[in-house]
């Protein structure tokens, strides 16, 4: 019989430090079975470097990586928001004698909300524009015309202002919300000197709108 002496290498803690420990293992060997030593051997050696590897896995600091994150509902589906109001021909000569602001034509405009998701209980219409000079800040600027005498502006009841909010309803997961486009007839326009008559001319304008639910 013969003996085959193989150092294994490992490691253990010694007061939060890794040191290595050599330790003699013997084994008994026959002379005649030299495949199975080398077999034997090769496995050994495995332990040795996955209980080194197992050593410093050990000794790694580890920590948690955490995150948040949302899914949204779909919003309402919305039917208005772009819409061009044809206002019918005015005759100077039939509204010459309209009183200041005077309506000559109400012009009704429908933004609607519809499938909107569960919990959604109000919508929110907000109206931007720029609004003309002077007193007169309730209408809308109608940009380089040579037209007098006529204004045009929002109002659902009482005039909206440039930058105000209407809020409606939702309910059963829709809802809606209406308000005219008004063309008056005003008497304070034009350049200062300017009577109030009305001047005929081409007029065009628009208004920014913003819907946003809660």
């Amino acid at each position: 019989m013969r003996y085959l002496k193989i150092v294994v290498l490992y490691h253990e803690k010694d007061k939060g430090k890794i040191r290595a420990v050599l330790s003699l293992v013997e084994f008994k060997l026959k002379i005649g079975f030299v495949i199975m030593n080398k077999k034997l051997l090769s496995l050994m050696t495995f332990a040795a470097i996955s209980a080194a590897s197992m050593g410093n896995a050990s000794a790694a600091d580890s920590g948690t990586l955490t995150f948040n994150g949302t899914v949204e509902e779909s919003t309402c589906q919305i039917t208005g928001l772009d819409q061009t109001v044809a206002i019918p021909e005015i005759n100077a000569a039939d509204v010459e004698g309209h009183i200041h602001n005077q309506a000559i034509h109400l012009l009704p405009v429908t933004f609607s909300a519809s499938s909107c998701p569960a919990g959604i209980s109000q919508g929110n219409i907000t109206f931007s524009y720029t609004p003309q000079v002077g007193s007169d800040k309730d209408y809308l600027h109608l940009g380089d015309t040579d037209m007098r005498g006529v204004a045009v502006a929002l109002n659902d009841g009482t005039y909206i202002k440039n930058g105000q909010t209407r809020t409606f309803v939702i309910d059963n997961n829709q809802g809606s919300y209406t308000t005219n486009v008004r063309v008056n007839r005003i008497l304070r326009s034009g350049p200062p000197g300017t009577d109030g008559s009305i001047i005929p001319g081409n007029f065009a304008g628009n208004f920014a709108v913003t819907m946003t639910f809660q």
